[in-house]
């Protein structure tokens, strides 16, 4: 019997998981490269190639069009490449993903006219999912509860480090040359694909592929809007969510035309705002949010109230702004603000048992990316009236405020639906891997807003797992 015992210990001996180190270092090298060649440097580069047929107004709206377009395609193709991913495995798909940007940022940098630019960028957003499969990679390598949050905290900061950094770079590189960033967004992707071939791990090996399709999205959508009718504190914190979502579009998607005709700031200085937002967003979520939750625990639904209507404070700062300075100090005063989205998507999460995640996911993911859609239209619009002198000054950002004081009163109606609507529920590591630390919430693209977007696989994997560890003696029928 001893002997049995020893024998079988190798065999019950927990699986090697492949470190999360250099999937770590990949996504800090994606999220640098996208946002250097975004921020400022897509929007100024528009502008250039619209200079000679456009007008000012007939720019910004051909931008929050083109905005709009970009967040569709993102969010038709995520699914799939999700889904393929799944089934190829993840080294293959992120490789794919890093070729993509490669070669998308390329075209952006030598393109000679508008129409080509645009279509690149549109349909660059068919490979622009990465974000997506370096969150089913962590899934996939860390088997518990506990180590899994922690590996997404590690994710977010990681990001929060990116969103810091890059767009500072991509500012200092506008300033010397409007195709710049794109030219290192290039080599920096490239060398990421590189990268992905030699080093990375395979973070989904064979035996666990599968090719589940799922609901289609209709069926898909009609039992989320069920889900959400069944629940009117859900439905509530999901119209805050997507009032939230299209208030930040408004802002974003017209931010670089804002700052830049009203205060005549250049890519260099463009990018130290985005970057001290930047400061302000990691701030915010990886030190003040977790202060807020111990100091309110019990009161989440007053504390999403205060951060949303701290927002629309925010706003409200940037449409009096007198100067330059101005917006930063409304910033810097308005960064527990940027607490109010990981609340309320913990807020969704405790409306639904967890086997329902998968369905809130990608009902909300569908849902905040209409609003960011909505808004992108909305701001460009209102920015380009104002340009036009037929609204008055600023009316993209009163909107914006507009937008998030709603959201704090979608969130009071919720309360009132039901007064035990408090986070009763201990956290699981789904809430804690989509926004207790989401530090990427307040990216503009839809992929990057968290981890609802792949949450449906997380889910399964997890739930799966359970049943997919081998028994004694199955390894020797393993192909």
């Amino acid at each position: 019997m001893p002997v049995r015992h020893i024998l079988a210990e190798p065999l019950l001996a927990p699986q090697k998981r492949p470190p999360l180190g250099p999937l770590f270092l990949l996504s800090f090298v994606n999220a640098v490269s996208h946002i250097v060649s975004k921020t400022p440097a897509l929007c100024l580069l528009f502008q250039d190639h619209a200079a000679d047929s456009k007008d000012l107004a007939s720019t910004v709206m051909g931008f929050g069009y083109l905005t709009a377009l970009r967040s569709l395609v993102e969010l038709a193709a995520t699914p799939v490449l999700a889904r393929w991913s799944d089934q190829t495995g993840r080294k293959l798909s992120l490789f794919v993903c890093c070729l993509g940007c490669c070669v998308e940022c390329f075209l952006l940098a030598t393109s000679k006219s508008l129409l080509v630019f645009s279509l690149v960028h549109i349909f660059g957003g068919l490979l622009a999912s990465q974000t997506i499969i370096e969150g089913s990679c962590i899934a996939d390598a860390c088997p518990s509860s506990r180590t899994r949050a922690e590996a997404f905290e590690k994710l977010f900061l990681v990001l929060g480090a990116a969103i810091v950094l890059a767009p500072a770079l991509g500012g200092e590189l506008s300033a010397e040359r409007r195709a710049a960033p794109f030219f290192v967004a290039s080599v920096l992707s490239g060398a990421a694909a590189i990268y992905v071939k030699v080093c990375l791990p395979e973070y989904l090996p064979k035996a666990q592929r599968h090719t589940e399709d799922g609901l289609g999205w209709l069926p898909s959508m009609r039992a989320f809007a069920n889900l959400s009718w069944s629940d009117p504190r859900l439905r509530w914190y999901l119209v805050a969510s997507a009032l939230s979502s299209t208030g930040i579009s408004t802002f974003l998607t017209v931010r670089t035309f804002w700052v830049r005709h009203y205060f005549e700031w250049d890519g260099r200085q463009i990018g130290h705002v985005v970057a001290c937002y930047g400061v302000t967003v990691v701030t915010a979520q990886f030190i003040l949010l977790p202060f807020l939750l111990w100091a309110m625990r019990g009161r989440e639904v007053l504390l999403s109230q205060l951060c949303l209507l701290t927002q629309a404070g925010r706003f409200a700062a940037y449409s009096l702004a007198p100067s330059g300075s101005w917006v930063f100090t409304a910033l810097v005063l308005g960064t527990a603000g940027n607490c109010s989205v990981p609340v309320l998507q913990g807020l969704c999460s405790c409306c639904v048992l967890e086997e329902q995640h998968a369905l809130l996911s990608g009902g909300a993911s569908t849902l905040n990316t209409a609003g960011q859609v909505l808004g992108a239209v909305i701001g460009s619009q209102l920015f380009a009236a104002t340009l036009r002198n037929e609204l008055c000054h600023n009316a993209h950002l009163m909107f914006s405020a507009l937008c998030f004081a709603l959201a704090a009163v979608s969130t009071a109606e919720a309360q009132k639906a039901d007064k035990r609507s408090q986070m009763l529920v201990a956290p699981s590591w789904l809430q804690h891997a989509e926004g207790m630390h989401g530090a990427d919430a307040a990216l503009l693209a839809p992929t990057a807003r968290g981890s609802m977007l792949n949450r449906q696989g997380w889910v399964k994997r997890r739930q799966s797992h359970r049943h997919s560890l081998p028994l004694p003696g199955a390894a020797n029928n393993e192909p």
